[in-house]
């Protein structure tokens, strides 16, 4: 899942969110999303949500 402000995102499998955020730019064109930027994202088995920059970050 990714939230922004009270907007949430919701993803089959935690590989389609990794895709999603690491190309935003892209899905906002093809799809017309109004997103300004994703802030916290959440994979189910996690205790909470995760900042999106911290998120990116470790998977590099």
């Amino acid at each position: 899942m990714a939230r922004e402000g009270k907007d949430l995102y919701y993803f089959d499998e935690e590989e389609h969110l990794k895709r999603f955020l690491e190309d935003l730019s892209e899905y906002k064109r093809l799809r017309k999303l109004n997103i300004k930027s994703i802030e916290d994202v959440f994979v189910k088995g996690w205790e909470g949500w995760k900042r999106a920059e911290i998120y990116l970050s470790e998977l590099k």
